[in-house]
């Protein structure tokens, strides 16, 4: 057996970084940062949203960005992502991506099936202008699309 200290008090228990259901939520921008790609020949800016109300509160969706890469269409798709982001917190641009932490939005987030050898995610499909939390919310937000009839859901 070996000897071990440990102090629960002062350590944060881990995420839970499971699927979330598909649907409209909350959240903000907690983490960001800027790497290569793993082929080297780009970056992407990483960006962690973090649910700040309802059922889910405090789970994670993760999201990236091209910001250079070989293929201009992957760059224009995440230059248009990144321009929603901007509109749905109310800024033109940023210096720094600290600037985009902890201001409300609102998320459509979809799940994306398992395609091995990733397993099932979320992806955030858009973003809109923070119209505050509902009071006692315990599910996501409704959705607006006509994924399902309201009379179905």
């Amino acid at each position: 057996m070996a000897e071990l200290i440990f102090n629960g008090k002062t350590q944060e228990a881990m995420e839970d970084y499971s699927v979330v259901p598909a649907g409209l939520y909350n959240a903000q921008v907690v983490k960001t940062d800027i790497v290569k790609t793993k082929a080297g020949t780009g970056s992407l800016l990483k960006a962690q949203f973090k649910i700040i109300d309802g059922k889910f509160k405090g789970r994670v969706i993760f999201s990236q960005y091209n910001l250079a890469n070989p293929n201009q269409q992957a760059v224009d798709i995440s230059m248009r992502q990144i321009k929603t982001l901007c509109d749905a917190i109310g800024i033109e641009g940023f210096g720094d991506t600290n600037e985009i932490h902890n201001i409300p939005m609102q998320i459509k987030v979809v799940i994306k099936p398992e395609n091995p050898p990733y397993p099932e995610s979320n992806e955030i499909k858009f973003y809109d202008k923070y119209k505050g939390a509902a009071e006692g919310e315990a599910e996501p937000a409704e959705s607006s699309s006509t994924d399902t009839p309201p009379w179905a859901k």
